[in-house]
């Protein structure tokens, strides 16, 4: 016991509600009255680097148990900030590299975040006593906040800077009165000011199907017992990547915007644009097309099969692993329902075709 409190830090911060690594790390070093970058070199030398990589995704043990050895977190409480615990519910193949499905791409060149993959919502921040970042800000399925009813911000609204709370302080070496998380690194605007902006409805029984996916991931996010199908989700994230990219002549997104009567869909003219790269208002119209489609997905699929929006071959490319309720929509009921018309054409070509052949003997 004694030795347990010699390990203790004089501040010790527990994590607070869905709370990421990276805003508990800096946190605790603001709290020993240190920069972040100071803090963990004391602690770990250069050999141990941190803040060149992502934190919150690499996660690794070592780093968990240090923070719970001098915090008397315990190991669910360490374990619950990472976004680990999205492998095998939002991930399928969780790695260290590369994009992820559903986690935000924070496009690291050495210390700064190039990309926009860290949310925020500026009324969560307002009404924080301190203010922190969750785990579902990080996630490209979280556009919205369903607390507040607002969209979710990406950057900061004055200098247009991605959030990166742990360059706060950076470049001023006499800095010792930390500014609160929400404060911009580059212009030291306060994000709690910024204006959040109300959600933008295309269809309302997508938008309740969506706002219920969007409900479970956050609960599941603060530690409660929630049950989310990976294959959904893939399942969702490849309808959202079909609507958002236009694929030759076919232009489902286009099709699924003249159904719900959007004027402002444009569509990603590349596919090396990853869809965790999108900024949060883009994304948010393409999911709440792509969960327009899966409301009734044999009716509106079909639909757009034949008005030569999409091809129905084209649903499950790319898909190794889809649901099996989907796989059979697709190849007994879409497939099926476009058959007949093939059949017809074929059926005429061989019909005159027969008038030319003499089947006398």
């Amino acid at each position: 016991m004694a030795r347990f409190h010699q390990d203790l830090w004089p501040i010790r911060y527990k994590p607070l509600e869905d709370e990421l690594l990276s805003s508990w790390l800096v946190r605790l070093a603001h709290g020993h009255g240190l920069k972040v970058q100071s803090f963990c070199n004391m602690l770990y030398g250069n050999k141990r680097q941190i803040w060149n990589r992502d934190i919150d995704r690499l996660a690794p043990q070592w780093l968990l148990d240090d923070l719970k050895l001098h915090t008397g977190a315990t190991q669910m409480q360490a374990e619950q900030t990472t976004l680990r615990i999205f492998d095998g519910v939002l991930v399928k193949h969780y790695r260290e590299a590369g994009p992820l499905q559903w986690i935000q791409l924070m496009q690291m060149y050495h210390r700064k975040r190039e990309g926009y993959g860290q949310q925020f919502c500026p009324i969560c921040l307002q009404e924080d006593k301190v203010s922190y970042f969750r785990k579902t800000w990080r996630l490209a399925i979280k556009t919205m906040c369903l607390k507040h009813n607002c969209m979710l911000m990406d950057r900061c609204p004055q200098c247009d800077s991605a959030v990166s709370y742990h360059r706060i302080g950076m470049g001023q070496p006499n800095h010792v009165e930390f500014d609160p998380l929400s404060t911009c690194h580059e212009c030291s605007f306060d994000l709690r000011a910024a204006s959040a902006k109300p959600v933008k409805v295309y269809n309302e029984e997508a938008f309740d199907w969506l706002r219920r996916v969007v409900s479970d991931i956050d609960d599941f996010s603060a530690g409660k017992s929630v049950k989310i199908d990976l294959k959904e989700v893939s399942l969702f994230h490849h309808m959202t990547a079909m609507v958002s990219k236009e694929r030759n002549r076919y232009h489902l997104g286009q099709h699924v915007a003249d159904m719900v009567g959007a004027d402002d869909y444009v569509p990603i003219n590349t596919n090396r644009v990853a869809l965790e790269s999108y900024q949060c208002h883009v994304r948010n119209q393409y999911m709440q097309f792509a969960a327009w489609l899966l409301v009734d997905p044999q009716v509106r699929l079909h639909q757009a099969c034949r008005a030569r929006a999409i091809r129905h071959n084209f649903l499950l490319r790319d898909m190794k692993d889809p649901p099996a309720w989907y796989e059979d929509c697709v190849n007994n009921r879409i497939a099926t329902r476009a058959r007949p018309f093939f059949e017809r054409r074929h059926k005429i070509n061989l019909d005159s075709r027969a008038d030319e052949i003499d089947l006398t003997y």
